[in-house]
C-alpha cells in the first residue's frame, strides 16, 4: 500500500486569503494561502459547485507514515527523457518536462498542499502580501547554502530570476518577467525579495512553487563556464535532498543522498531516473519490478493499472489535452524565430505564416474535430471527454462550446480558401503510441473536412516541445495544459499564456486580453462569473484551441515506495520518501 507523509494534525494553519485581509503566512504555520482567484473572492464562486477534487490517489494511499526505514535507491520510469539541469530552460513545472528532478537537486521555495489548497514553506520562510496583492514579500530561511558552500539567499534568487527573464521559456518566463506578471523584483536585503506586480493577484505563490522557485548558486553556474554547460552538469549548484552522481542524456538520471540537506535526514540513498518508450513499457517495468514507480500519461495505461490493484498517484487535468493552434505571432529575440527575426531587435514582434493564423481556419479545425474519436483512438475511450473552456471546473460559467460540425467544417474551409488560403495545414504529435494514434485521428478528421493535411509524428516529447515554444513550427498540435480542475490560480496563469504577446501559441486578440484583465479586477463572485462568461464567449469566437479530453498525469508505484509529495503541477518531491 501506498502511503504519503502527512503533516501532523494539530498544525497551525491560516484561514483563506481575501482581499483586504491579507494575512502573514510565516514559518510558524507553513502554509501560505493558495487563493483560488487572481483577486477576489473566488471560494463564493466555487462553492456553488460540486466541487469533486481530480487529484487522487487510488488503493487507499491516505494511511500516514511514522516510521520510515533509511536505504535503498528506487528507479522512477519519466514521462520523457531528462532534458538537463538549467531551470531557464523548464516550460512549467510538470513532471514529463524535467521538474521532478530539478526539485530532487534544487529542491524548491514552496509546495502547493492539495488537500489544504494552501502553500507549505519550502525553502522560504514566508510570502507575505500588501494589503491590495500588488507586493509581494518572500523571506528565505536562513543558514541553508547550495552545495558548494554558498549562501542561498536573496542575491542568489535575484540572479536565478533574472536569468529567467533573460534566457528563460514561455510560460514560466512570463509568470516572473515584466512583460507578463511581475513589473520588478529587489533585493531588500540577504534574506528578504520584493516583487512588485503589474496588477493585483492573490495567487502570486503560485510562480514560487514551479520553475521560479527553483533555485541555484550563481557561483556553480559561473563556474560551469555557459549555460549549455551547466544543463549537462551543474556540479555542487543545488541546495535540495539529492546531488547529481551521474546524467546520459536521453537515457538516465542518478542522484545520491545530500548529507547537508537543510530539512533534514533524507531516508533514501538516492534516486534513479530512466526513460522507456511509451506508456506501456513503463507499466510493465513496474509490473515486473524493474522500476519501482512510473510516470505516465495515457489513460488507458493508468486505468489497468489501478484494475491491476497498482497505487496511482493521479492528477487530473481539464484541458489536459487539447488542439492546440499556431496563431503565428511572435516576439523576437537573439534572431529567433530564425525565419522570421532574422536581423530584427530584441522585443520586436513577427508574424509566422501559419494556416492557422487565419481565424476562419482556426473554426474549421474546431468543426471538425469530434473529441470523442480522437479519446477513442488515442485514450481506448478512458479520457473523459472535455466540455469547452471551462467544462468540468468549479468556475465553469456554463458557456456551451461549438463543438463538432463536419457539414460546417466543410463550408468554413471553403470559406477560408476563397479568402486566399491554399487549403493545406500541418499536424504535429509525438511518436509515442498514443501521440501517433491522436495524430491519425485528427489528422483524418481534417481531411474528412477538406483540409490537405500533412501529419507529423516523429518526433519525441522533447523536439515536440522545442518545434512549439522556440521554433513555433507547427500549425495544429499535440498539447495541453497541466492545470486542476479545482484550482483557479493555475488555470489564470497557464491560460493567460494563450493570450498574452509572448504566448506558446503565437495567438493575440485584444477583445479576450481584456476579458482576461477583467478578470483579474473582478472583486466578487458575480463580477468573475460575468468576466469568466465573457472569456469563454471570446474563446469561442476566436478559438484559439480546442479542448478534446480532460487527460490525467499518473505515476504507478509499487508497494514498496512510500512517504511522496505532490508539488508543482503534478511533480513530485522525494525528501521524505523511503522503501520497505
Amino acid at each position: 500500500m501506498l502511503k504519503f507523509r502527512h503533516k501532523s494534525s494539530d498544525a497551525e494553519v491560516d484561514s483563506v486569503v481575501v482581499p483586504n485581509h491579507p494575512r502573514r503566512v510565516t514559518r510558524k504555520s507553513r502554509r501560505i494561502v493558495a487563493a483560488l482567484a487572481t483577486i477576489g473572492v473566488i471560494a463564493g464562486l466555487t462553492a456553488c459547485s460540486s466541487g469533486n477534487d481530480k487529484d487522487t490517489t487510488s488503493s487507499g494511499s491516505s494511511e500516514s507514515v511514522d516510521s520510515p526505514v533509511r536505504g535503498g535507491t528506487p528507479t522512477i520510469g519519466l514521462g520523457a527523457p531528462t532534458p538537463g539541469f538549467d531551470p531557464a530552460k523548464l516550460a512549467n513545472a510538470g513532471a514529463t518536462t524535467g521538474t521532478l528532478e530539478q526539485f530532487a537537486l534544487y529542491d524548491v521555495l514552496v509546495r502547493l498542499d492539495r488537500d489544504t489548497g494552501k502553500y507549505e514553506m519550502r525553502t522560504a520562510e514566508s510570502v507575505e502580501p500588501n494589503s491590495d496583492f500588488t507586493k509581494w514579500t518572500l523571506k528565505i530561511k536562513p543558514g541553508i547554502k547550495f552545495s558548494d558552500g554558498t549562501p542561498y539567499d536573496a542575491n542568489a534568487v535575484k540572479f536565478v530570476h533574472d536569468r529567467e527573464i533573460e534566457s528563460g521559456v514561455n510560460p514560466a518566463k512570463s509568470y516572473i518577467s515584466p512583460s507578463g506578471f511581475v513589473k520588478s523584483i529587489s533585493v531588500v536585503d540577504d534574506l528578504t525579495v520584493e516583487y512588485d506586480l503589474n496588477r493585483s493577484w492573490a495567487g502570486f505563490p503560485f510562480v514560487l512553487g514551479g520553475v521560479n522557485g527553483i533555485i541555484y548558486s550563481p557561483t556553480a553556474f559561473a563556474k560551469a563556464g555557459s549555460a549549455d554547460a551547466f544543463n549537462l552538469n551543474p556540479g555542487d549548484a543545488g541546495a535540495g535532498p539529492f546531488t547529481l552522481k551521474s546524467y546520459t542524456p536521453g537515457e538516465s538520471v542518478q542522484f545520491v543522498r545530500n548529507d547537508n540537506y537543510y530539512g533534514g535526514d533524507v531516508p533514501l540513498d538516492g534516486l534513479t531516473f530512466k526513460k522507456l518508450d511509451g506508456a506501456p513499457s513503463t507499466f510493465q517495468a513496474v509490473k515486473t519490478g524493474s522500476f519501482d514507480a512510473g510516470f505516465v500519461r495515457d489513460p488507458s495505461v493508468l486505468a489497468d493499472a489501478e484494475k491491476g490493484g497498482f497505487d496511482v498517484v493521479k492528477t487530473t487535468s481539464y484541458l489536459g489535452n487539447i488542439a492546440a493552434m499556431n496563431g503565428g505571432n511572435v516576439i523576437c529575440k537573439g534572431n529567433q524565430p530564425q525565419n522570421v527575426c532574422e536581423g530584427k531587435p530584441d522585443g520586436s514582434t513577427a508574424q509566422i505564416p501559419t494556416a492557422t493564423s487565419n481565424p476562419t481556419v482556426r473554426k474549421a479545425v474546431a468543426a471538425a474535430l469530434d473529441p470523442s474519436i480522437v479519446n477513442n483512438r488515442a485514450f481506448a475511450d478512458a479520457a473523459v471527454l472535455a466540455d469547452g473552456t471551462f467544462g468540468g471546473t468549479n468556475w465553469d460559467p456554463q458557456v456551451p462550446f461549438p463543438g463538432h460540425d463536419l457539414d460546417n467544417a466543410k463550408k468554413l474551409v471553403e470559406q477560408a480558401k476563397s479568402e486566399g488560403w491554399d487549403g493545406k495545414i500541418r499536424v504535429l504529435s509525438q511518436n509515442d503510441p498514443a501521440g501517433t494514434a491522436w495524430g491519425q485521428a485528427v489528422s483524418a478528421q481534417l481531411k474528412q473536412a477538406g483540409f490537405d493535411v500533412t501529419c507529423d509524428c516523429s518526433v519525441d516529447l522533447t523536439s515536440l516541445i522545442s518545434k512549439v515554444l522556440s521554433a513555433r513550427d507547427y500549425d495544429v498540435v499535440n498539447w495541453g495544459f497541466g492545470i486542476s480542475s479545482t484550482d483557479f490560480t493555475q488555470t489564470f496563469v497557464q491560460l493567460q499564456q494563450a493570450i498574452s504577446a509572448s504566448n506558446s501559441m503565437g495567438f493575440v486578440d485584444e477583445g479576450l486580453a481584456k476579458s482576461w484583465d477583467d478578470l483579474g479586477k473582478a472583486s466578487t463572485p458575480d463580477e468573475q462569473r460575468a468576466a469568466l462568461t465573457t472569456v469563454a464567449e471570446r474563446w469561442n469566437d476566436t478559438m484559439p484551441a480546442v479542448p478534446l479530453v480532460q487527460l490525467p498525469t499518473g505515476l504507478i508505484v509499487s508497494g514498496k515506495l512510500h512517504g511522496l509529495e505532490l508539488a508543482g503541477i503534478n511533480s513530485i518531491l522525494f525528501d521524505k520518501a523511503w522503501l520497505s
